[in-house]
């Protein structure tokens, strides 16, 4: 075994065994060992150690399980010196781990598993490996194909499922946002409130025929009168133009016959009358 690890050797771990452990006689391999172990390891806290467990998060191509046992192993090595476990400590560190479990997932899996809302450890890593594989599932490798029955049930629950996360994502936002109303309404109910009277409606009245209900400018009776008023207007102005004209007439026709009177009468004009003529002989037969 100790001719394979002097073999193996190689960068650092090499040149500490050819400059501090070859030279060493009757070197066997637990020696070998346990400098080689001594020698590199790492200084490390509890402060160190649990900062390293608590900003954990799972990498680009680690699986969930992988991520969840890598958190055990943080975990163990930041309380290793405490002892024996107590159940008081045993219990704080299922909590924390399980928090930092739930934290530390990418977020397409940790959506569900907030959802879900797990009470320990081992209930989230099952739930979020689930998960996981139905994720795989939906998005599958190009080069296989998913043919078999048990996949195509699988595909169809892991639909429903997903259908069951977005209803439940957007009964959670409702449910927010009724909260935040019943919050405000309560709020305006703490206030108090001014005594507000009631507004009484001002009961119109209309001065031209003094019946309620409108106003004078809306009066039917007003507008009818005004359209009779303008009516017997039109009509007397045309009247009186009509008797205007007739008088006009009347006395341009009296002044032409009163002269024509006149001219009849005059002197010299009287022989040329028949009528005078006839006078005339009936007074020298006389």
């Amino acid at each position: 075994m100790l001719i394979i690890a002097e073999i193996k050797l190689e960068g650092p771990a090499r040149k500490f065994y050819e400059s501090s452990l070859k030279k060493v006689g009757g070197l066997n391999y637990e020696t070998f060992k346990q400098s080689i172990l001594t020698h590199f390891k790492e200084d490390s806290s509890f402060a160190t150690d649990f900062a390293r467990f608590s900003s954990a998060q799972q990498f680009e191509h680690e699986s969930v399980k992988d991520f969840s046992v890598r958190l055990e192993s943080l975990i163990n090595k930041s309380f290793e010196q405490e002892g024996e476990d107590s159940e008081a400590l045993r219990n704080f560190k299922s909590k924390i781990i399980l928090s930092q479990f739930v934290s530390g997932l990418k977020q397409n899996v940790k959506s569900p598993l907030i959802i879900q809302n797990p009470k320990t450890f081992k209930e989230a890593v099952d739930f979020a490996v689930r998960v996981e594989k139905s994720l795989i599932i939906e998005c599958p490798n190009v080069n296989t194909l998913a043919t078999s029955p048990q996949t195509n049930e699988l595909v169809q629950l892991t639909k429903q499922q997903n259908d069951c996360f977005a209803t439940m994502n957007i009964m959670m936002e409702k449910m927010a946002v009724m909260s935040d109303q019943l919050s405000k309404l309560k709020g305006e109910k703490d206030i108090p409130r001014q005594q507000v009277r009631p507004q009484i409606r001002k009961q119109v009245f209309c001065r031209y025929c003094q019946k309620s209900g409108h106003v004078e400018p809306d009066c039917w009776k007003k507008e009818r009168d005004n359209r009779y008023e303008r009516q017997n207007h039109n009509s007397n102005r045309n009247r009186r133009r009509d008797d205007q004209y007739d008088n006009s007439y009347g006395n341009d026709r009296r002044a032409r016959h009163f002269e024509n009177s006149n001219r009849d009468n005059r002197p010299g004009r009287r022989g040329n009358n028949p009528n005078d003529n006839k006078q005339n002989n009936s007074e020298t037969l006389n």
